[in-house]
């Protein structure tokens, strides 16, 4: 018997549906159906996998269509009677399935119908563009906002390692469409972002600004900010550095701040500083606060440099600073 594991990433989300006072237009009006052709290949089990209101349509004119359905993975299709057009495909898809349809169980795809007027309908559509790496800052966000005109603004919105990124919708593209009877036409397209959260700015630091002579690196972690997102910089030089991870966090100090690291993504990388050789020693020096006890072995810094001149400092488990070296025993271990 062949066991067969499938890794599932459940995702919990909230929507507030908004339909304004009155009846939809008789020819701009959106609704939940089942249409044919999604299931060829699940015939059996079609009711259990999708219910029977898997696909949305949003009726634009006394002919038009726009299509969300599990058929292409909810990429809409524009259709006139029996003539289709396809809408562009910002972001390439890849997944399970064929080109037309990468998500072929729809694990990692869906569509909301947001908002339904006289006048608008929205329309959410959210979807892991690689089906091979479905963290969270591997989503796309797309928003159909319809009008009875035959025009839709659609924006996509695309995930980052930062979250200050998404909320300042860095990534974000919009795009304005008429819809005719010869298919789908461009009107405009524009990248935007929201101006960075404003934080006020960190006093500087005074601690360690004696005997500069004598350092190589030295980061007060001060915070900086600019449009592109959150940065430090090294005192020394003035050099500019990004802070890697999901997002940066800063606690007021009793001179300047403090960069909180959350244990798992957050650092500072510097390439090129110094190596280790036998002729020369390094001296490290900080402060450190613990947020919880660790219970493996956080590294502090880490020296890359190829592993026979490499070195962690790191705590263990009593937050006790040790440093390592690689040995040679068979293999490099630590």
């Amino acid at each position: 018997m062949k066991t067969q594991i499938i890794r599932m990433v459940c995702f919990i989300s909230v929507y507030t549906v908004f339909v304004s006072p009155g009846m939809p237009n008789d020819d701009f009006y959106a609704y939940y159906t089942k249409l044919p052709g999604n299931f060829e290949l699940l015939e059996d089990y079609q009711d259990q996998l999708f219910g029977g209101y898997s696909d949305l349509v949003v009726c634009i004119g006394e002919r038009g269509k726009v299509i969300f359905s599990l058929n292409t993975s909810y990429l809409p299709v524009w259709q006139i009677d029996q003539e289709t057009w396809p809408f562009e495909e910002i972001v390439p898809r890849k997944g399970d399935g064929p080109p037309h349809r990468p998500d072929i169980l729809s694990k990692y795809s869906h569509v909301r119908l947001i908002q339904q007027s006289p006048d608008t309908i929205t329309v959410y559509w959210r979807y892991f563009p690689n089906m091979d790496y479905v963290e969270w800052d591997g989503v796309v966000e797309e928003y159909f906002e319809f009008s009875s005109d035959l025009k839709v603004r659609r924006s996509i919105q695309i995930a980052g390692a930062a979250i200050d990124d998404w909320k300042n919708q860095k990534e974000k593209i919009i795009q304005v469409l008429q819809f005719s009877n010869d298919g789908i036409k461009l009107v405009s397209e524009k990248k935007t972002k929201n101006p960075p959260e404003e934080k006020p700015p960190a006093p500087d630091s005074s601690v360690g600004a004696s005997n500069n002579e004598y350092k190589s690196l030295w980061f007060s972690f001060d915070l900086k900010d600019n449009d592109d997102g959150i940065y430090v910089s090294e005192n020394l030089s003035g050099k500019i550095y990004p802070v890697k991870g999901n997002k940066a966090l800063w606690k007021n100090g009793v001179s300047g701040s403090a960069l909180q690291f959350d244990g798992y993504k957050t650092g500072i990388s510097v390439s090129g500083l110094f190596t280790v050789t036998n002729s020369k020693g390094i001296s490290l020096q900080g402060w450190i606060a613990l947020a919880a006890y660790p219970f493996d072995w956080p590294r502090l810094f880490i020296n890359p440099n190829g592993i026979k001149r490499a070195f962690i400092l790191a705590l263990i488990r009593m937050v006790i600073p040790v440093f390592m070296l690689p040995v040679e025993i068979g293999g490099f271990l630590w």
